[in-house]
């Protein structure tokens, strides 16, 4: 007689200790939701909507000549990024705008720069100024909604200044448009029922894993 595959000896081992699955799941969606549950308020919960503010200027030329360099200087540079991050950490709360401000460090702070505030050049010399805030980075809706326009015109300002330094031209802004984050109410509810969904998957892994050491376990004492 052939000795049963491990899969065979696994279904008939949770077959006779499904209660262990069945424990677990609900230690991990009582654990797991529950806590969430205590930690919770009655009070609707708000997710941010993505913000965005953009400006579209253009370079007015003293003396006429086009300015052709591929790289502007003022364009997602790390060192004009870091100048910029210096100079607005005194008014802008940045732990505000990404809730994970306070613990990155200053690459991952430029990483999240470059995502978040850059310059796209379109030819012949338009230079679109953007800064997003994307629904996972906000960490308070209304502060970001109050300044982010100040924001981008600090930005293109910011701009203006290192290209006045050149002597050869200046930032002509001719557009602007803002869209400004939307709260959207979650249950506390529908959170609290979202983990205890997680629990019970979490708890259905464990459980699967405890059984198959059991069906293992039982093919090597026979």
């Amino acid at each position: 007689m052939k000795d049963k595959s491990f899969t065979q000896k696994f279904f008939e081992m949770l077959k006779l200790r499904y209660p262990v699955l069945l424990v677990t799941i609900a230690i991990f969606a009582i654990l797991i939701g529950g806590e969430k549950y205590l930690s919770s308020s009655s009070e609707p919960i708000y997710q941010a909507g993505d913000a965005y503010a953009q400006r579209l200027a253009y370079i007015e030329f003293y003396d006429q000549r086009p300015y052709t360099d591929n790289k502007d200087f003022f364009t997602n540079s790390e060192l004009e990024m870091v100048q910029f991050i210096n100079q607005t950490s005194d008014h802008i709360e940045w732990n505000r705008y990404n809730r994970n401000w306070d613990g990155m460090g200053i690459v991952g702070k430029l990483k999240w720069f470059f995502k978040r505030i850059r310059v796209d050049r379109f030819d012949p010399n338009f230079y679109l100024f953007k800064i997003t805030v994307m629904t996972e980075d906000a960490g308070d809706i209304p502060y970001v909604n109050s300044t982010i326009k100040n924001l981008a015109d600090e930005y293109v300002e910011f701009a203006q200044n290192r290209l006045e330094q050149t002597g050869i031209g200046r930032l002509v802004v001719v557009d602007s448009a803002e869209v400004i984050s939307e709260p959207q109410p979650i249950s506390p509810k529908r959170i609290v029922l979202k983990y205890l969904v997680i629990g019970g998957i979490l708890g259905a892994i464990v459980g699967t894993i405890l059984i198959g050491a059991m069906a293992s376990r039982t093919s090597k004492n026979v």
